[in-house]
Order: structure tokens, then C-alpha cells, then sequence
């Protein structure tokens, strides 16, 4: 989200906070706020971006919050993206000046100092293995003691039907018993 300020000496506008958008972001909300003195004034935001070689302009579509919604059109390629209020009450229409945000390649770039240290890291992957290695141990356990269940229990009984076959081969060479 960008929070877009119009200022009233001058009508002076700017981005309040970081004006950096990550290439492909969707749906960006622009909020457009001054001190009162324009309240009356009907306020519409243009944007602008250049895409493939070709500078396109639109009027932002407004959301139930009452913010302003830039489209994943103007975020497609890294570069700037102008924007522009547009003030109206009745004949009187004060001129503002633009204000850019930077589509940045990639995702937004990220100040390293609020990353995790790369030991905190190292402990994070450690963590996350260690559970898939124990879950995956488990599971081949469990399914060994069911296969193993499902094997009869009584030996001497199989082993002495075994031996009581009486087995010849036919002269096609198939395994018979004897009746």
C-alpha cells in the first residue's frame, strides 16, 4: 500500500513511506489524505507507466475502502509509475504535483538489517529437516509393524502344510499336487 499525501502549501503531494513496489505486484491501494483543507474536493488518481516501449495513463479504480486500486499492468516491468491527483470542486481544480513510485526487478529489495542472521537461518533449514527426517522414520516404522502384523503367526502349521504337498510336474512342465 501507498499513502499518497497532499500537502497544502502549494499542494505540494508526496509517497509517505517507501515508494518501492516489487515487479508484479497485484492490486496496489493508494490512500490520498491532507489536513482538512481539501475534504470538499473530489479527488481522482491517474497513474502512468510505460510498458513495452509504450507510455500508458488510467484513472485508478476505487475500492469499498475508499482507496485508490493500481492494477498489475503497471507493476509488469521495473521502472516508475506516475501518479497523479486530481482535485475538483465545481470550477475550482488545483493543480498538484506528481509523485513516482520505483518497480524494482524482482521482488521489493529488502534492507538486509531486518533479515535473520545467517545462523538463525542455518538453524531454521536444521529444524525443518530434522522434523521431515523423524516423520518420514516414523511412517516407514509404522507401515514395517503393519506389514509384519499381517503375516500369520503360526509357522509350524504353514511349514507342516508345506512339507505334506506332494508336488510333481506334468509333462507340459507345470508345478501339480498330488490328490
Amino acid at each position: 500500500m501507498a499513502d499518497f499525501k497532499i500537502m497544502r502549501n502549494g499542494l505540494n503531494t508526496e509517497i509517505v513511506g517507501d515508494p518501492h513496489i516489487g515487479q508484479s505486484s497485484e492490486d496496489v491501494t493508494v490512500t490520498v489524505t491532507d489536513d482538512g483543507t481539501y475534504q470538499e474536493y473530489d479527488k481522482k488518481l491517474y497513474y502512468s507507466y510505460c510498458y513495452r516501449n509504450q507510455v500508458h495513463r488510467a484513472l485508478s479504480d476505487v475500492n469499498s475502502e475508499n482507496e485508490f486500486i493500481i492494477p498489475v499492468q503497471a507493476f509488469l516491468e521495473p521502472g516508475m509509475v506516475k501518479l497523479t491527483v486530481e482535485l475538483s470542486n465545481g470550477a475550482n481544480k488545483p493543480a498538484c504535483n506528481a509523485c513516482y513510485l520505483v518497480v524494482t526487478n524482482g521482488a521489493k529489495d529488502v534492507d538486509a538489517s531486518v533479515l535473520p542472521s545467517e545462523k538463525t537461518w542455518q538453524e531454521y533449514v536444521d529444524s525443518y529437516l530434522a522434523k521431515a527426517r523423524e516423520d518420514a522414520l516414523k511412517d516407514i516404522d509404522n507401515k514395517a509393524k503393519n506389514a509384519i502384523a499381517s503375516i500369520p503367526s503360526d509357522y509350524a502349521s504353514l511349514t507342516s502344510k508345506v512339507s505334506s504337498l506332494k508336488l510333481y510336474r506334468d509333462d507340459d512342465g507345470y508345478l501339480c499336487e498330488e490328490e
